[in-house]
């Protein structure tokens, strides 16, 4: 591994073993990522995202007001399917933004980063799809829902609540 700086090198350092990365985030993005202790575990989560099986929910800060419930927006991207839904979890009219709460089924590459740029309302601080800001990219996976492949348990794995914080990440200037 070349990257000492990586999230994936920095738990096996502290584990003191390889890892495996299940999947990824844009490299914007912030939030919660699944990682491996075994090439057997690994494998069989990954069959998991490919067969659609997990469930990904995302924070996005988007610009303007927009109030929605289970939005779909299956828009395809870069000619494949993609599906996601949005809901609207509060709304700040002086600072003319919004928070949604995103779950995706598909996983391409920018998918929420697309979507919500389609809808007229691009994330704060995406200087790809919307207009750079001073605050980093307003997007945070905040759980993952699914069976495991090996014990068989439904699993829902959370980012830590103090970690949860895109509500109190300062609005754009």
């Amino acid at each position: 591994m070349g990257d000492h700086c990586s999230l994936l090198r920095w738990v096996e350092l502290e584990l003191k073993r390889p890892c495996f990365l299940v999947h990824r985030l844009d490299a914007d993005a912030a939030g919660l990522m699944l990682i491996a202790h075994d090439p057997k575990a690994a494998g069989a989560l990954s069959q998991c995202f490919a067969g659609r099986t997990i469930t990904k929910h995302y924070l996005a800060k988007v610009t303007g007001v927009i109030d929605v419930q289970d939005q779909l927006i299956d828009t395809p991207v870069d000619g494949k399917a993609a599906i996601s839904r949005a809901s609207t979890r509060s709304t700040d009219d002086n600072a003319a933004t919004s928070l949604l709460q995103v779950t995706i089924e598909t996983g391409r590459k920018h998918q929420i980063r697309k979507h919500l740029e389609s809808l007229g309302h691009p994330i704060v601080g995406d200087r790809l799809y919307g207009k750079p800001a001073r605050v980093p990219l307003q997007l945070l996976a905040i759980s993952l829902e699914f069976d495991c492949p090996l014990s068989r348990q439904r699993v829902k794995l959370e980012l830590p609540e103090a970690l949860n914080s895109i509500v109190s990440w300062p609005n754009p200037q």
